[in-house]
């Protein structure tokens, strides 16, 4: 797959921002994961950690990722992101973990802001206007 499929052009910058976007995207399933376990006990550990992963990831999937069945625009997009970057960071710091969280959080941000100055994802109003005619 080319990087032009994925909205992304030649930039170093912005190839190595989309690569954080992964790392820290793939980084909130595994503390999604940690989080559930130890609010947990027994048996429910693993219902809880299998259900909040399937959850998260078809929220993730029908509305934020680039290929999004339903693509928001980028407020509710933003807000959204938000509300699950910001609850799995609050789990992480209700298990004692405050200064990872916020350093998660920060790296998301300054990641997404970085992404926006590219105007990454490139075709998001073209797939809210269509998902919207649909």
């Amino acid at each position: 797959m080319s990087m032009e499929v994925l909205g992304i052009g030649k930039s170093p910058v912005l190839m190595f921002a989309v690569l954080i976007r992964f790392l820290i995207e793939t980084a909130m399933l595994v503390v999604l994961a940690i989080v559930m376990w130890n609010a947990t006990e027994g048996p429910w550990q693993w219902v809880a950690v299998i259900a909040s992963l399937v959850v998260l990831a078809t929220v993730w999937g029908t509305f934020l990722s680039p290929k999004a069945l339903k693509p928001l625009s980028w407020i509710p997009a933003f807000i959204l992101e938000a509300l699950i970057f910001g609850t799995v960071a609050a789990g992480l710091a209700a298990m004692g973990y405050g200064i990872i969280a916020l350093i998660g959080l920060a790296i998301w941000l300054i990641d997404l802001i970085v992404l926006g100055m590219f105007g990454w994802p490139v075709n998001r109003k073209r797939r809210v206007a269509h998902s919207a005619k649909n």
